[in-house]
């Protein structure tokens, strides 16, 4: 059977290599962006000391401070209403408003204020209580018997 094999292809024409396509190109890969640099980061503040040098960087006293802020309110409220310019009157007086408010919680904050007393006001009215159900507390539920 071999034979017949061999005999059979030594007779069949012999096709011609088929041409191949060409080999498509590679598009070509577009360059990569540069990237921007990173900003430097700010250093970080040194972290406050405990002891002596935190206590003295805290305010002593709050009113001392509110106070001179409002003395400086009023300087600038004068030198702006003798100054003639009317734009400058409603800043400054909005500043010794609020040097006034920050005056007015200075003292209460700081406790400053003497204690109230309140002699020629009457006494608070009594609520009507009389007519009002006591509540009864609810008895706590029993718990189940285990058996």
């Amino acid at each position: 059977m071999k034979a017949a094999i061999a005999k059979v292809t030594a007779g069949a024409p012999v096709a011609p290599p088929a041409a191949l396509p060409a080999v498509p190109q590679v598009p070509q890969v577009p360059a990569v962006p540069q990237v921007p640099a990173v900003p430097q980061v700010p250093a970080v503040p040194a972290a406050p000391q405990a002891g002596p040098q935190a206590v003295k960087a805290a305010p002593l006293d709050v009113k001392d401070d509110a106070l001179k802020a409002l003395q400086s309110a009023v300087d600038t409220l004068v030198k702006a209403v003798t100054s003639g310019d009317p734009t400058q009157v409603v800043p400054a007086a909005t500043g010794v408003l609020t040097g006034l408010v920050n005056v007015v919680v200075a003292t209460v904050l700081g406790g400053g204020l003497p204690a109230p007393t309140l002699p020629g006001l009457p006494p608070l009215p009594k609520l009507p209580t009389d007519g009002l159900p006591v509540p009864v507390p609810k008895p706590p539920l029993p718990l189940p018997v285990e058996e």
